[in-house]
């Protein structure tokens, strides 16, 4: 989970790259960054960016290149296009739905945008995301379960995290809960 905030600080499937490689513009491409997170690219072949930050990406198609075809070479790219970036929030929130999102949110900003919470909800919710090796590439799904009362006192950003396309947020219904007493 990175700490970059731009329009999206991860990239995600369906993203349209410019990739530009300094002094060998036989290599620039325009790519669409497939659903299961890779690319095809010249020299390389298939390579895994959903995930990366931009930077981690022009990191390692730099190393990718460096290693057999290229001295020192100088990548940049940059989005052309952002893909879906769908991200699921169910439970006790007032407005649970599937969101599309055209900037990056964090998991706090995701419940504001869902309405808050509802007077039921639990005192934890619980985070489905993906993230990925960067040093394998390989996907790794994660279950997260953060305390409600410590995610929006906290100013740490490791529990408000900024949410990736395909995460899925629940709040689940507290154990206990005291109602409002009736009048007769």
């Amino acid at each position: 989970v990175g700490s970059e905030m731009c329009i999206r600080d991860r990239l995600g499937g369906s993203d349209v790259l410019e990739i530009k490689v300094l002094g060998a513009e036989e290599l620039d491409r325009v790519v669409r960054v497939s659903a299961d997170g890779t690319v095809s690219y010249p020299l390389i072949g298939v390579l895994r960016l959903a995930g990366l930050s931009v930077t981690e990406a022009e990191s390692l198609l730099a190393q990718r290149l460096g290693q057999n075809y290229l001295q020192d070479p100088q990548v940049s790219i940059y989005i052309k296009e952002y893909g879906a970036n769908q991200v699921t929030i169910t439970g006790e929130v007032s407005k649970p739905d599937v969101y599309n999102l055209t900037e990056s949110r964090t998991l706090v900003e995701m419940i504001a945008i869902a309405g808050g919470l509802t007077p039921q909800a639990g005192q934890t919710v619980k985070v489905n995301t993906t993230q990925y090796d960067p040093q394998t590439q390989q996907p790794k799904n994660l279950v997260l379960l953060l305390n409600i009362d410590e995610l929006l006192s906290s100013d740490d950003i490791k529990s408000n995290f900024t949410l990736s396309s395909g995460d899925s947020i629940y709040v689940p219904l507290s154990l206990i809960h005291i109602s409002e007493p009736t009048r007769l």
